[in-house]
């Protein structure tokens, strides 16, 4: 899910649960928005991984 406002943009990915925990399922993620960056106006974006209920289970800023 993607989300602009005046706070900026977020990313936001339902994982499995425990993923948030997993840094090998984290660093993938941040990867991805890196790489995801130019096509939603650059950086920095909140990324936030989120449980099935769509609850934020872990938000990061990537800033590079």
């Amino acid at each position: 899910m993607l989300s602009k406002d005046g706070r900026g943009t977020s990313i936001a990915f339902p994982v499995n649960e425990g993923s948030w925990d997993k840094q090998q399922i984290v660093d993938y993620f941040v990867s991805l928005a890196r790489r995801s960056a130019p096509a939603v106006g650059g950086v920095p974006i909140t990324l936030r991984l989120l449980n099935s209920n769509l609850e934020i289970k872990k938000a990061l800023l990537v800033s590079e």
